[in-house]
Order: C-alpha cells, then structure tokens, then sequence
C-alpha cells in the first residue's frame, strides 16, 4: 500500500465523518422542530377544551348562535396524538 492510498483512505474516511456529523444534525433540527410542533398543538388542544369546559358550554351554546359558532370552532381542534405513537 501506497502512500497516496493512505491519504485517499484518510480523505474517504473524513468525508464519512462529515456525511454521519451532517446526517446527525439534520435528525436533531428534526427532533425538535416535532417537539416545538407538538407542544403547539398540545397546547392549543389545552385550551380548546378549556374553553369548551368555561366558556362555551353546551347549554350556552343552545341559547346564543355566536357561543354555538366558536363552540363548533373549538370542537374542531384535533387531539394530539399520544406520546407513544409519535415515537413511530
């Protein structure tokens, strides 16, 4: 073996080093944009019911078309999914 192949397998080596360092920065920005998301949502899905428990309760809604309207819009806030089922 060459001193050139060295270097070549030294070079080849290094750039595997980076490709793994680039791959692994790319999964953790990933990893925490999902958790920024899902803290979002987690928290609108918080309020939603919230207000449907104080705010714009069934019998409000019953009574008042504009309560009805937003207790609709709140109805409509997705659950976020379990902890569990993210990690799949």
């Amino acid at each position: 073996m060459g001193l050139f192949d060295r270097v070549r397998e030294q070079a080849a080596a290094a750039a595997r080093r980076r490709q793994h360092a680039a791959q692994a920065m790319d999964t953790l920005h990933q990893l925490s944009m999902q958790r920024i998301t899902t803290q979002s949502r987690l928290k609108d899905w918080e309020a939603a019911v919230r207000m449907l428990r104080h705010h714009y309760t069934r019998e409000q809604a019953a009574n008042n078309p504009a309560v009805a309207e937003h207790r609709i819009a709140y109805l409509e806030v997705p659950e976020p999914q379990p902890a569990l089922d993210r990690m799949g």
